[in-house]
């Protein structure tokens, strides 16, 4: 009955949008008149403008609102934007979009798209929910808890909103974009064109027990390596919209993979620099066959070519830490004892060590949600401190959610593998689809890579590149010759 209720309004899209955009523009000059009388709550004004109208996007055209979700998810520094009460912009602007988005699910105006993970992310919620009751008392609280409910939730939301080949298309553009404004910032940071209270000093670890004080604009685009992975797990996206853009569109993804690679220097990144070879490696390997001769010439070449580039532009100090780091290590690896594995890529070899450590003491359900880091300090050999970062997502989610909640992870993470993974029998005029599988298949590998040095199992990237690998198995479905819709 309800159903039938809302059909004429449905039916009458048309009308709803002038209506709601007849409602903004009163509102727009409302809030500006008083903006004029009471000129100090313009800011509170604005908000709540900014908030109704985007209640009424989620409304009218529930994509775009989704697509704006997407933005502050991706952009971490925009993300962190706070508002009254401490609360993040994309806490709230989350929260209106996922009670509409419920709403359409209530009202039957949207369909709930059902996927065969979902049946591994509840079982990984049931983990969750195991593990924290187990360890209410840890020193983490709750608030890692609500985290991982957020990327279980953009998991979620990006399989359901991701329905076509366009839309899976313009949340690579998102990527695109966020990477792009990241790139900007550190730009213009290395140029001097920020306020200083936004370039505060960082120490960077040469090797062990060797730093330096540098400065860069941590408040803006914060840590180095995460910084680097933000940066590089753009550039598949661009390379997948290069062959059919046009001349305008390739000078803008020129500009933006050119800005992003110059920019990228400036991470001081060594998990980055990892990553962004593997990730060019792996373009080059899924290439035609019959282009073989030509690949084994263009590697060839890049090899000669990239690493004397590297040397000829990138600053002094990366270079210099690139040549430190590597001989540090191999030098570690050829002595083979724990004092010199423990030194392994910046102490890191100490971090996997305690993680490894702390696990083996709590196998099944670990420490509870944020709190694998307190218990790794305990067993670090080279430092003395009251937490302790894994440096490798999977230790960490081991570290959090115990043996069974990683395994759950690695299998969500290898099915999204598999939705993606290079196929032969591309079905004809699916080129656009393709491309984006190529470049969430490659995206994902970097990420692999990357996560292997980083505790990154929490960034809402991952979780919106694992929804989008499921996405587009389900898209690809549809777009396979012959296909028919089938009820999930």
């Amino acid at each position: 009955m309800m159903n039938k209720a809302f059909a004429p309004l449905r039916k009458n899209t048309g009308l709803v949008n002038a209506l709601a955009l007849s409602a903004l523009a009163l509102a727009v000059i409302a809030v500006s008149a008083l903006v004029v009388i009471l000129p100090g709550a313009s800011t509170y004004l604005l908000g709540l403008m900014g908030g109704v109208g985007y209640i009424l996007l989620c409304v009218s055209q529930p994509f775009a609102a989704f697509a704006i979700l997407l933005l502050f998810a991706l952009t971490v520094w925009l993300s962190g934007i706070k508002v009254a009460g401490g609360v993040s912009v994309m806490i709230g602007v989350g929260a209106v979009f996922t009670l509409t988005w419920l709403t359409h699910l209530i009202f039957r105006s949207a369909t709930f798209i059902r996927v065969r993970e979902f049946g591994l992310l509840l079982a990984l919620s049931a983990v969750l929910s195991i593990s924290t009751l187990l360890h209410l008392d840890g020193p983490a609280g709750l608030a890692a808890v609500s985290t991982y409910l957020q990327l279980f939730l953009f998991f979620i939301l990006v399989i359901n909103l991701a329905t076509t080949p366009e839309r899976l298309t313009i949340i690579g553009n998102l990527i695109i974009v966020s990477s792009t404004l990241l790139a900007v910032l550190i730009l213009l940071d290395q140029i001097g064109w920020l306020p200083p209270q936004l370039i505060p000093e960082q120490n960077l670890s040469i090797a062990p027990g060797v730093a330096v004080i540098i400065s860069r604009t941590a408040g803006v685009w914060g840590d180095a390596n995460v910084t680097a992975l933000q940066l590089t797990i753009a550039l598949p996206f661009i390379m997948a919209r290069w062959p059919g853009a046009s001349q305008a569109r390739r000078a803008l993804l020129l500009a933006a993979g050119g800005t992003i690679l110059v920019t990228f220097v400036w991470t001081f990144s060594m998990g980055g620099l990892l990553g962004l070879s593997v990730m060019i490696m792996v373009k080059m390997l899924m290439a035609p066959r019959r282009h073989r001769l030509f690949i084994i010439a263009r590697n060839g070449l890049i090899g000669i070519v990239a690493p004397s580039a590297f040397l000829a532009f990138a600053p002094e100090l990366f270079v210099q830490r690139v040549v430190i780091l590597f001989e540090s290590n191999v030098a570690a690896l050829n002595a083979f004892d724990r004092a010199s594995l423990l030194t392994i890529g910046t102490t890191r070899g100490d971090a996997w060590w305690a993680a490894l450590q702390a696990i083996a003491a709590a196998p099944l359900f670990g420490y509870g949600p944020g709190n694998g880091i307190y218990a790794n300090a305990s067993h670090s050999i080279l430092r003395s401190t009251i937490f302790l970062s894994p440096h490798n997502m999977f230790l960490a989610v081991a570290g959090d959610l115990g043996l069974v909640g990683l395994v759950f992870f690695v299998v969500l993470f290898v099915s999204a593998l598999r939705a993606v993974w290079p196929q032969s029998n591309v079905p004809a005029g699916a080129s656009n689809l393709q491309s984006t599988r190529q470049a969430l298949f490659i995206a994902l590998i970097g990420f692999t890579v990357q996560g292997m040095l980083l505790e990154v199992h929490n960034m809402k990237l991952l979780w919106i590149l694992l929804g989008m690998a499921i996405a587009y198995r389900e898209v690809s479905v549809q777009a396979m010759p012959g296909s028919k819709e089938t009820t999930r």
